[in-house]
């Protein structure tokens, strides 16, 4: 029998009509090409009273060489689950498949020349008796079923029984590409399967559509046959292609679920990639109700981010991707310089108590003259605790971003809510200001504040620049909040422009005021470098210079 996807079949119907069974109606087809070159392929008449509620028709046959086949030929009314089961005698203890059952789809019925597209294949073992395989969600139309000799030729008798349920439930093969996806009603559950075929692999699309803002939450379920391999990947992304979720279904996973995203109005498409064929049913259903948290998908990039302002608050979650990490972008204009401090706070998570290596990333981002984001600083909040701040960010007026994304690729599904406020009523530094070029200009009798924000392995240092414009006493005051430690965590600087030091100090977390005691200037400009000590602290410190 040729492997071929399409098979094109010139049939003359003759009109020879016997019983074959109580349940099936058999007609002899003349077929004059190599499909059916040894056996006239059997008619089966599925118009009975049954029809309302489906069908189990049962038909007898037999192979007697390794040649030989049968083949069965019926029409479906409407749009339903179709499924086979194939009996035969148990004959010796193997695992090699005797027998192999294809069922195709015939695309053009009423031509003189059929095309037969595969659906799906089953292989039955010696050792099986009754293989019954899972249903699969088909259009009205015509079929066939063939069967022929599998691994290792058996000669014998069979019963094959073809059953159909008539439901709007199940997906409709062939779904294989967008343009072609099974519509998907929303707070219903949709059953597909993941057929095999001798080329390529099942892909199932779905479609679906969004008329207002809302949630959508995504459930993916199936037997579990406690196996870690994964089974199906699914996706769920936009009409232009642009993923929004994705997550990888093993056979031990039961139930998966993106959690509650929020999307805009339109048209949306799910994609389930089988990654083993094996014909088992699964459950696919789209949940959608109103917001519950104000981030709204897609806002992967900058250019995607949405507009955050000043003494609102942002709700959002993470969604989960099978390559990567969702991204929720935030944007935030300031109109002048301020002192910008961010706060990020999330539910305690019990499940995950064990697992405080897995979180959240909060990022602040700068965007540059040539396109590029610079990471001002970031701050990692972990499942078991309760959020984080970033604290005593003094910045130019402009846009900046806020990033948030996961710390590892294990997302998780607990909403996150996101405020920020800007004091403009304060001096303070300038971020960035860690060179002695890009020094804060300082007076004297004033106090400036500030705070030392590393990121990752880049440490903060803070560099502020005053001219002497005669020869002076000045003292060097260096304040911060006290807390119960006595932990070194700042150290402070003067020197003059050349790098030479003048006077240092250093500030232990319980001390709330150290002080230079006089020092004696020459006319001159000189920095003051405030730096880390044995500990960093991120708490604001402030200073003052005085004659």
């Amino acid at each position: 029998m040729k492997r071929s996807l399409k098979k094109r079949t010139l049939i003359i119907i003759a009109t020879v009509a016997v019983l074959i069974s109580l349940i099936a109606t058999v007609c002899a087809i003349e077929v004059k090409d190599s499909l059916f070159y040894m056996n006239t392929p059997t008619f089966i008449n599925t118009k009975t009273d049954e029809n309302a509620n489906g069908f189990n028709i049962a038909v007898k046959g037999e192979l007697k060489t390794k040649e030989d086949y049968e083949a069965y030929i019926f029409t479906l009314e409407e749009n339903g689950a179709l499924s086979l089961s194939f009996n035969h005698q148990s004959v010796q203890e193997s695992m090699l498949d005797g027998w192999r059952v294809t069922l195709y789809y015939i695309e053009n019925p009423d031509d003189d020349w059929y095309e037969y597209n595969e659906l799906t294949y089953f292989d039955a073992f010696w050792t099986d008796v009754t293989s019954t395989w899972g249903e699969t969600g088909v259009e009205a139309g015509t079929y066939c079923v063939v069967v022929e000799p599998g691994q290792l030729f058996l000669a014998g008798d069979f019963d094959l029984t073809v059953s159909f349920t008539p439901t709007e439930s199940f997906e409709k093969e062939f779904n294989d590409t967008k343009e072609t996806a099974t519509d998907l009603r929303l707070n219903r559950v949709i059953y597909g399967s993941s057929s095999q075929r001798q080329a390529d692999a099942d892909l199932d699309y779905y479609k679906f559509e969004i008329t207002s803002d809302g949630y959508i939450d995504m459930s993916f379920a199936h037997d579990n046959s406690k196996l870690p391999q994964v089974g199906w990947v699914v996706r769920l992304f936009t009409e232009n292609d642009y993923e929004i979720a994705s997550f990888a279904s093993k056979y031990q996973d039961p139930e998966l679920r993106t959690g509650k995203i929020n999307l805009h109005p339109g048209v949306y498409y799910i994609l389930v990639e089988t990654q083993v064929q094996d014909g088992m049913t699964y459950r696919l259903k789209v949940e959608t109700g109103l917001s519950e948290t104000t981030e709204f998908e897609i806002n992967d990039t900058p250019e995607q981010a949405e507009i955050f302002k000043e003494n609102s608050v942002v709700s959002g979650m993470l969604a989960p991707k099978v390559m990567g990490l969702d991204k929720d972008y935030f944007k935030i204009t300031l109109t002048e310089k301020s002192y910008l401090t961010v706060n990020f706070v999330h539910e305690f998570d019990e499940k995950e108590f064990d697992e405080d290596y897995n979180g959240w990333n909060v990022r602040l981002l700068r965007p540059e003259k040539d396109g590029t984001y610079t990471e001002i600083v970031k701050r990692v909040s972990k499942w078991n605790d309760e959020g984080v701040n970033i604290t005593g960010m003094g910045l130019p007026a402009g846009d900046y971003y806020i990033l948030i994304d996961a710390d590892s690729m294990r997302y998780t599904s607990v909403p996150y809510s996101l405020t920020y406020t800007c004091q403009t009523d304060l001096l303070f530094e300038s971020e960035s200001n860690n060179t002695k070029e890009t020094a804060n200009e300082v007076g004297t009798l004033k106090d400036y504040y500030g705070t030392l924000i590393s990121t990752d392995m880049n440490f903060d240092r803070d560099y502020y620049k005053f001219e002497v414009d005669r020869d002076r006493n000045i003292a060097f005051h260096f304040y911060h909040d006290y807390t119960n430690e006595n932990d070194l965590a700042w150290i402070a600087t003067i020197m003059d422009e050349n790098g030479k030091e003048i006077s240092s100090l250093e500030s232990a977390k319980n001390e709330y005021q150290v002080t230079t005691g006089v020092i004696e200037l020459k006319k001159g400009t000189y920095y003051i470098l405030i730096e880390n000590d044995l500990y960093s602290s991120e708490d604001t410190y402030w200073f003052r210079i005085v004659e």
